[in-house]
């Protein structure tokens, strides 16, 4: 038998005995294909309440933190999101892939994963599930928006508000969605002449996403980091960082509140993080910590978190955004 063989056997001899030590019931038959929901924000480092960040202010994501396990030791596999979140989607480092340069689609080229290498949502959706996204999908094989990627991953994608609504009757879904409110464009001034086209759509988008929102934390409340220097304008951009991570965590406690409201919650995986580190310079496009450094939290129903990890627990173990998928 050659070793292919050899560690195909092995692989499928676990897994059978992992399903056979499942106790029979209803409940447990119905749990082995939960639902799962990633909620992934962009462009931020552990800068959560929970994670010990004592700026923050984000209720949601620290409740969620209660009841799931923090992993304090995540690192993507960027800086910059479209190749993070080229090995995110296919558990397979970006390089292997052609995926590395940063949206090379701009230049007329696409990365073309190999047939054997595919998108976990698209596996998941031959297994049955409803996979939805909303409208971001940019991972190098696509384009930035939703309609631009292949189209046997995705149910529905393209919904400014996507969710699991549209499956059918008990049927198990995987969700991706992505909060835009903590990208690096949102630190740009909102006011002002547009210096471009596209300054001008992004001060529309934001004046429309934070309209009404409070700030709760003032320049003053920060601290800047050794490599910035101490300028009211750095304090100023930190402190809106802060508070578009604040308007972040009220649009993640919208999403749970649904979730509760369709009595969702003990039967689906959450799983919260980023796509990369802070969207300022020496984090965004950096391999810096403060550049792939990034907070996870994952909250499972209580038939199937493992037995050696508590809810509002600690995990401290080296994960790496290509361990997601598999």
């Amino acid at each position: 038998m050659t070793p292919r063989r050899l560690h195909a056997l092995c692989l499928a001899i676990a897994v059978g005995c992992s399903w056979l030590a499942l106790p029979v019931s209803d409940a447990t038959a119905d749990s082995r294909r939960p639902n799962i929901l990633v909620l992934m924000a962009e462009d931020m480092s552990p800068r959560v309440s929970a994670f010990g960040n004592r700026v923050a202010v984000t209720p949601h994501i620290d409740r969620l933190a209660s009841e799931g396990v923090r992993y304090p030791n995540t690192f993507t596999t960027a800086g910059v999101c479209a190749p993070s979140r080229a090995a995110q989607i296919t558990g397979v480092h970006q390089m292997a892939l052609g995926a590395q340069h940063m949206r090379s689609f701009q230049g007329g080229y696409r990365a073309v994963p190999p047939p054997e290498v595919k998108a976990y949502p698209e596996l998941l959706r031959a297994a049955g599930y409803h996979t939805f996204t909303n409208l971001k999908l940019d991972y190098q094989f696509s384009g930035v928006l939703a309609g631009s990627g292949p189209f046997t991953i995705w149910d529905r994608e393209g919904r400014f508000r996507a969710d699991w609504r549209e499956r059918e009757p008990d049927q198990p879904f995987f969700g991706l969605v992505n909060f835009h409110s903590t990208h690096e464009s949102a630190i740009f001034p909102r006011t002002g002449f547009p210096k471009s086209g596209t300054h001008l759509l992004f001060q529309l988008l934001y004046l429309f996403t934070f309209w009404g929102h409070d700030d709760v934390v003032a320049p003053g409340d920060v601290s800047v980091p050794p490599y910035y220097p101490d300028t009211p304008t750095v304090r100023r951009d930190i402190a809106r960082h802060y508070n578009n991570i604040h308007k972040m965590d009220e649009q993640v406690g919208e999403v749970l509140e649904a979730l509760d409201r369709d009595g969702l919650s003990d039967s689906t995986i959450v799983i919260w993080t980023t796509d990369h580190g802070d969207g300022r310079p020496r984090a965004k496009r950096e391999v810096f910590d403060s550049g792939i450094r990034v907070p996870m939290i994952v909250r499972w129903p209580d038939a199937l978190r493992p037995a050696f990890l508590e809810a509002g627990g600690e995990d401290p173990r080296l994960v790496s955004f290509v361990d997601l998928a598999p």
